[in-house]
């Protein structure tokens, strides 16, 4: 218990972090599976959009993949899961499920949560866990990816604000450039200028 919860406070520690995206994942994922002692944990992009594309991944199953998309099978149960837009436990491929279900192609759960950044599903975090514990342990196992999903919404929200206030800096100097520009007679002053910018 204490070892998850000092992972956990890692993760939040991150999200906090001035970090790009692939730098933020690297140290994501990895800890997403040492917490939960899961094998591998990936992160999908832009689900509700259409066929969901590989933003990040740690030790994925080629199972689930084809190149950078999910493998059939395993877009059948994304998509299911976006359209449904609650956490979900898939049980693995040798547990029977309803006729309607989508099936997990791998013998281990899928562990699969979708991230609404603003309103719709723009993330799902997903991890492959061993299946062990009874309901109980599973409910835990779901609830504490959802508790990290959220802090990755988080990062991906404060990104978005860093991004948007990097560009409002870039319009500023664009603009201030112009106006420097605009105020310099002759040609080689605005080419002093323009050597400055």
């Amino acid at each position: 218990q204490a070892e998850i919860r000092s992972i956990a406070a890692e993760i939040a520690e991150l999200t906090h972090a001035s970090l790009s995206p692939s730098d933020f994942y690297e140290g994501f994922l990895p800890r997403l599976c040492v917490a939960m002692g899961a094998s591998a944990a990936a992160v999908w992009g832009s689900p509700s959009q259409g066929q969901p594309q590989l933003v990040a991944n740690h030790n994925l199953p080629n199972a689930l993949l084809s190149e950078n998309s999910p493998s059939e099978a395993h877009s059948r149960v994304l998509a299911c899961v976006v359209a449904e837009g609650q956490p979900i436990l898939v049980p693995p491929c040798t547990v029977k499920v309803d006729a309607d279900r989508p099936r997990n192609p791998l013998e281990d759960a899928l562990i699969i949560v979708p991230v609404r950044v603003e309103d719709d599903v723009d993330y799902v975090v997903e991890v492959v866990h061993r299946p062990s514990g009874g309901p109980a342990a599973q409910r835990g196992y779901l609830r504490f990816v959802a508790q990290m999903a959220d802090l990755m919404a988080d990062y991906l929200r404060r990104q978005a604000l860093r991004e948007l206030s990097d560009l409002r800096a870039h319009v500023q100097c664009t603009e201030q450039w112009f106006m420097r520009l605009a105020q310099r007679p002759s040609f080689n002053a605005r080419a002093t200028v323009t050597a400055e910018a």
